[in-house]
């Protein structure tokens, strides 16, 4: 196989992009050029190319492919060339442009605090903290069967130079047979985060029309924990399937809602976990009520 040799044209504007012409497809070209560490955007024209970096004693150690003429490529140590084949044509560009730097994280880990009644949170300094509201009763049959919304959420990096007054949102009671159900309450941390937009009721409506009234939660993922689908589920109407489901939200399970049909609807099942809506109704001749939702919570990482 042949292998050519040249200098890289530099042709950017900047010291840290190098351009280079290929002039055939399927050989090797070596271009002797040392790169730092870092993240490098490369990018070929109407072709895509392989880029095989070595190290001083010309040994390969790491290989990049571009897609569709570009990628975006983490070199993790220094090199002091590189090889350039070339997968289709004649006098292809192949660009390497230094785009940013590499840094080297580590995931936080600390001492994980579940506050789930309202109270004075005592420890202070660099805190990671997750608020979560209170989620939504399901409707009764008589104000519709829609699920209960589950909670908003919110999380921030905060520093609490004292102890921390903490209010968790309620969850709503469902609706009894003729109306629907109670909206969460908003959960607080002090004047240091709060997650006010609490998970309504299950709305109002007549067969499959149904809609879950209150904010729309947030499902936070991260250093704390995942959340989950919370919004309750719709009850059955006349026999006729789900009404409309909950908004997400929360950390917990919604609540099922019941069967409809003639004589035999069942409730709407209680929700589970956090911030989570109550399941609705079924519809039929039996009214029935809505599932209640639970209540909000508060997840604290300290220690990090």
């Amino acid at each position: 196989m042949a292998i050519e040799i040249f200098p890289i044209p530099v042709t950017s504007t900047g010291p840290n992009t190098f351009s280079s012409t290929i002039a055939t497809a399927g050989v090797q070209h070596k271009a002797v050029q040392s790169l730092t560490a870092g993240i490098y955007t490369i990018t070929t024209t109407s072709s895509n190319a392989t880029i095989t970096f070595y190290d001083s004693t010309g040994a390969s150690f790491a290989t990049a492919t571009t897609s569709s003429g570009t990628l975006t490529y983490n070199l993790s140590s220094a090199a002091a060339g590189y090889y350039i084949q070339i997968s289709s044509g004649s006098n292809i560009i192949v660009s390497l442009a230094l785009t940013g730097n590499s840094i080297t994280g580590t995931q936080i880990s600390g001492t994980l605090d579940t506050v789930t009644t309202s109270g004075t949170y005592n420890q202070t300094g660099l805190l990671y903290v997750l608020a979560c509201a209170g989620g939504g009763g399901g409707s009764g049959t008589g104000g519709g069967s829609a699920g209960g919304a589950g909670g908003s959420s919110t999380a921030a990096f905060v520093v609490a130079n004292e102890a921390t007054t903490v209010t968790i949102g309620s969850g709503g009671n469902g609706g009894t047979s003729s109306t629907i159900g109670n909206a969460g309450g908003a959960t607080n941390f002090g004047n240091l985060l709060s997650a006010p937009f609490a998970g309504g009721p299950g709305g109002g409506g007549a067969n499959n029309t149904r809609n879950a009234n209150g904010a729309l939660g947030t499902v936070i993922s991260g250093s704390i924990t995942n959340g989950t689908n919370a919004g309750g589920t719709g009850g059955g109407a006349n026999g006729q399937g789900n009404s409309i489901v909950g908004r997400i939200g929360g950390f917990g399970t919604g609540g099922t809602g019941g069967d409809g049909g003639s004589g035999n609807c069942t409730p709407g099942g209680d929700a589970s976990g956090y911030g989570a809506g109550g399941g609705g109704a079924g519809v039929g001749n039996a009214p029935q009520a809505g599932g209640a939702g639970t209540a909000g919570v508060v997840y604290v990482l300290r220690g990090f």
